[in-house]
Protein backbone atom coordinates (compact mmCIF):
# COMPACT_ATOMS: atom_id res chain seq x y z
CA UNK A 1 0.00 0.00 0.00
CA UNK A 2 1.62 3.25 -0.92
CA UNK A 3 0.99 5.95 1.48
CA UNK A 4 -1.59 8.36 -0.80
CA UNK A 5 -3.73 5.36 -0.42
CA UNK A 6 -4.12 5.80 3.45
CA UNK A 7 -4.34 9.40 2.43
CA UNK A 8 -7.80 8.82 0.03
CA UNK A 9 -8.83 6.31 2.93
CA UNK A 10 -8.80 8.52 5.48
CA UNK A 11 -10.78 11.74 3.41
CA UNK A 12 -13.19 9.91 2.97
CA UNK A 13 -13.56 7.53 6.61
CA UNK A 14 -13.77 12.01 7.85
CA UNK A 15 -16.20 12.87 5.41
CA UNK A 16 -18.34 9.59 6.23
CA UNK A 17 -17.79 9.21 10.00
CA UNK A 18 -16.07 12.41 11.28
CA UNK A 19 -13.25 10.94 11.88
CA UNK A 20 -10.36 7.40 10.86
CA UNK A 21 -10.21 4.97 13.22
CA UNK A 22 -7.36 2.47 12.70
CA UNK A 23 -9.52 -0.50 12.65
CA UNK A 24 -11.47 1.14 9.48
CA UNK A 25 -8.63 2.11 7.73
CA UNK A 26 -7.38 -1.39 7.97
CA UNK A 27 -10.35 -2.75 6.80
CA UNK A 28 -10.70 -0.55 3.98
CA UNK A 29 -7.05 -0.93 2.80
CA UNK A 30 -7.44 -5.22 3.84
CA UNK A 31 -4.30 -4.55 6.04
CA UNK A 32 -3.16 -5.40 9.63
CA UNK A 33 -4.16 -2.74 12.09
CA UNK A 34 -0.43 -3.20 13.55
CA UNK A 35 0.41 -1.87 9.37
CA UNK A 36 -1.97 1.18 9.93
CA UNK A 37 -0.57 2.19 13.35
CA UNK A 38 2.85 2.16 11.36
CA UNK A 39 1.97 4.08 8.81
CA UNK A 40 -0.16 7.00 10.53
CA UNK A 41 3.33 7.36 12.79
CA UNK A 42 4.88 7.82 9.59
CA UNK A 43 1.92 10.52 8.29
CA UNK A 44 2.18 12.15 11.42
CA UNK A 45 5.53 12.81 11.25
CA UNK A 46 5.23 13.70 7.53
CA UNK A 47 2.96 16.14 8.80
CA UNK A 48 -0.05 14.94 6.46
CA UNK A 49 -2.13 13.71 9.91
CA UNK A 50 -2.69 14.08 13.20
CA UNK A 51 -2.05 10.77 14.79
CA UNK A 52 -3.36 9.61 17.88
CA UNK A 53 -3.28 5.99 19.47
CA UNK A 54 -6.40 4.94 20.35
CA UNK A 55 -8.84 7.65 18.18
CA UNK A 56 -6.94 7.37 14.56
CA UNK A 57 -5.90 9.88 12.48
CA UNK A 58 -7.33 13.45 10.99
CA UNK A 59 -6.07 15.03 8.54
CA UNK A 60 -3.78 18.16 8.24
CA UNK A 61 -3.87 21.32 6.12
CA UNK A 62 -1.07 19.32 4.34
CA UNK A 63 -2.94 16.46 4.31
CA UNK A 64 -6.19 17.75 2.49
CA UNK A 65 -4.09 19.64 0.17
CA UNK A 66 -2.33 16.90 -0.88
CA UNK A 67 -5.50 14.87 -0.85
CA UNK A 68 -6.82 17.46 -3.43
CA UNK A 69 -3.82 16.76 -5.42
CA UNK A 70 -4.36 13.26 -5.56
CA UNK A 71 -7.87 13.56 -6.20
CA UNK A 72 -7.60 16.17 -9.12
CA UNK A 73 -4.90 13.54 -10.74
CA UNK A 74 -7.05 10.86 -10.70
CA UNK A 75 -9.79 12.70 -11.99
CA UNK A 76 -7.36 14.47 -15.09
CA UNK A 77 -6.09 10.80 -15.84
CA UNK A 78 -9.29 9.33 -15.57
CA UNK A 79 -11.26 11.75 -18.50
CA UNK A 80 -8.16 12.00 -20.38
CA UNK A 81 -8.72 8.05 -20.76
CA UNK A 82 -12.27 8.31 -21.37
CA UNK A 83 -11.61 11.21 -23.82
CA UNK A 84 -9.51 8.56 -26.00
CA UNK A 85 -12.59 6.19 -26.34
CA UNK A 86 -11.72 3.90 -23.27
CA UNK A 87 -14.68 2.22 -21.70
CA UNK A 88 -15.27 3.35 -17.70
CA UNK A 89 -14.43 0.31 -16.14
CA UNK A 90 -11.28 0.23 -18.07
CA UNK A 91 -10.49 3.44 -17.69
CA UNK A 92 -11.04 2.75 -14.03
CA UNK A 93 -8.66 0.37 -13.59
CA UNK A 94 -6.09 1.99 -16.26
CA UNK A 95 -6.30 5.27 -13.96
CA UNK A 96 -5.52 3.14 -10.64
CA UNK A 97 -2.29 1.83 -12.21
CA UNK A 98 -1.37 5.28 -14.13
CA UNK A 99 -1.47 7.70 -11.20
CA UNK A 100 1.27 6.28 -9.30
CA UNK A 101 3.73 6.66 -12.34
CA UNK A 102 2.91 9.38 -14.06
CA UNK A 103 5.05 12.31 -14.19
CA UNK A 104 3.90 16.12 -13.78
CA UNK A 105 4.63 16.79 -17.41
CA UNK A 106 2.17 13.86 -18.71
CA UNK A 107 -0.65 14.90 -16.26
CA UNK A 108 -0.09 18.12 -17.43
CA UNK A 109 -0.74 17.36 -21.21
CA UNK A 110 -3.15 15.36 -20.28
CA UNK A 111 -4.96 18.29 -18.54
CA UNK A 112 -4.40 20.65 -22.17
CA UNK A 113 -5.53 17.82 -24.17
CA UNK A 114 -8.79 18.24 -22.00
CA UNK A 115 -9.13 21.54 -21.95
CA UNK A 116 -8.80 21.32 -25.60
CA UNK A 117 -11.27 19.39 -26.37
CA UNK A 118 -14.03 21.27 -24.20
CA UNK A 119 -13.23 23.90 -26.43
CA UNK A 120 -13.39 22.12 -29.58
CA UNK A 121 -9.90 23.69 -30.72
CA UNK A 122 -8.06 20.30 -30.64
CA UNK A 123 -6.15 20.22 -33.70
CA UNK A 124 -4.86 16.70 -35.03
CA UNK A 125 -0.99 17.22 -36.32
CA UNK A 126 -0.25 15.39 -39.58
CA UNK A 127 3.65 13.71 -38.58
CA UNK A 128 4.40 13.32 -42.47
Amino acid sequence: MKFEDYLIVIYRLEREKGYAKNKDIAKVLGVSASTVTEMLRKLDEGGYVIFEKYFGARLTEKGKEFVKFLRERRKIIFEFLISLGAEKEFAEEQTCLIEHVVKPEMLELMKRHLENSKEGTLRWRNFA
